[in-house]
């Protein structure tokens, strides 16, 4: 039987400049509607590293977690024998298969299912790195940086995918489009009392302790503002509650919500 190893270490440094952890989530209120992914990889799907995807189930909800790694010489469906561990003191063993090898069609990885009781949603949350392979030798390494309160999230969300659409709001992640008609000509007030407007021209005004000027823009599903001097672009995911407020992620999965000011 196949044995895939994970366990803890370091990540080269140009995986850490394309790749990040990113949670997405897109809730209906019919629950078999309801999509939930908690991912590494690079912002196109078919290049991602880890993906967790929550799963409704006919009994209790659960992740399906699928690794890439080579999987040269294996046939689909071949049993995966794993050890998955978190440090310090975290083990968590199972068994799963082996998904897209033999024939070179689909992802190579390995696949296998956690439950939302599971404390690896905690090791993962409290991790630095994780480690997977086929063998020890043949490690690939990524970092655990940034995913801390999107492990949580996710599964807290997955526990509760039955009734999460119709227990309260429901938050629709906006497109280019979408961002770009809810916030133009509009000011938002944050739950600090900070304001900000979004002017058409593409500057934007923000009002703390101190005024700042800076751009914003819509780009690639993502709302993305530049503050001078700085010259660099941060993005963050928006969301819309459907009616009168928003919310942004960042790619750590910190969240800052704001309100229409009338």
């Amino acid at each position: 039987m196949l044995a895939a190893l994970l366990a803890l270490a370091g990540m080269p440094g140009a995986a850490q400049e394309t790749m990040t952890w990113r949670y997405d989530r897109l809730v209906d209120q019919d629950p078999a509607d309801t999509r939930m992914t908690l991912a590494f990889g690079a912002p196109h799907a078919d290049a991602a590293v880890f993906r967790a995807t929550c799963i409704i189930g006919a009994e209790e909800p659960f992740a399906e977690i699928r690794i890439r790694v080579g999987t040269a010489g294996y046939e689909t469906g071949t049993p995966v024998a794993y050890a998955l561990d978190i440090a310090p003191g975290f083990t968590m063993p199972g068994q799963g298969r082996v998904t897209g090898g033999g024939s070179g069609s689909g992802i190579s990885g390995i696949v296998f299912s956690v439950g939302m009781t599971s404390p690896l949603w905690e090791a993962l949350r409290n991790g630095r790195e994780m480690q997977f392979a086929l063998s020890a030798d043949m490690a690939e390494i990524l970092p655990l940086d940034g995913i801390g309160a999107m492990a949580t999230a996710f599964r807290d969300d997955c526990a509760g995918i039955r009734t999460l659409g119709a227990a309260g709001t429901v938050w629709e992640r906006l497109d280019d489009s979408g961002m770009t008609a809810l916030l133009t000509a509009h000011d938002l007030v944050y739950e600090n009392g900070d304001f900000q407007r979004f002017l058409p021209s593409g500057r934007t005004l923000y009002r703390a302790a101190e005024t700042s000027w800076g751009y914003w823009r819509a780009e690639g599903g993502r709302y993305c503002s530049q503050w001078p001097p700085g010259d660099a672009w941060d993005c963050y995911d928006l969301h819309h509650d459907g009616g009168n407020a928003v919310r942004f992620t960042d790619d750590w999965g910190n969240v800052s919500t704001g309100v229409f000011a009338e």
